[in-house]
């Protein structure tokens, strides 16, 4: 069941799937209820279980994953807001989170 502040984050490869574990947990802190959508590459640097673990969701990482829910439709559909994680080079981190969490309250 949807809440009404759901985040889809994508994440890609690298040193932005480490950080994302961060950004995941943040969302979560203000509220957010956050789907992980993770690119197959990225699950080499976090897992799927990491992922389902800290998010409580099942992880999509593919679009013929669960065909018969049109689960990538579904995502679309009853998120909120997308963050798209390829690459974090954050130099001043805590102003950009506050950026990003002044936009993501004007979507409640």
């Amino acid at each position: 069941m949807a809440s009404d502040r759901e985040i889809v984050l994508g994440v890609g490869g690298g040193i932005a799937a480490y950080k994302s574990c961060d950004l995941l947990r943040r969302l979560q802190d203000h509220g957010f209820a956050v789907t992980v959508v993770p690119t197959p590459s990225s699950l080499n640097f976090v897992g799927a279980a990491t992922w389902e673990a800290l998010s409580g969701r099942p992880v999509t990482s593919s679009v013929w994953e669960r065909v018969d829910e049109v689960r990538h439709v579904l995502l679309g559909k009853n998120a909120n807001a997308i963050i798209i994680a390829l690459q974090l080079q954050i130099s001043s981190p805590e102003s950009q989170w506050e950026e990003l969490m002044i936009y993501l309250q004007t979507l409640s």
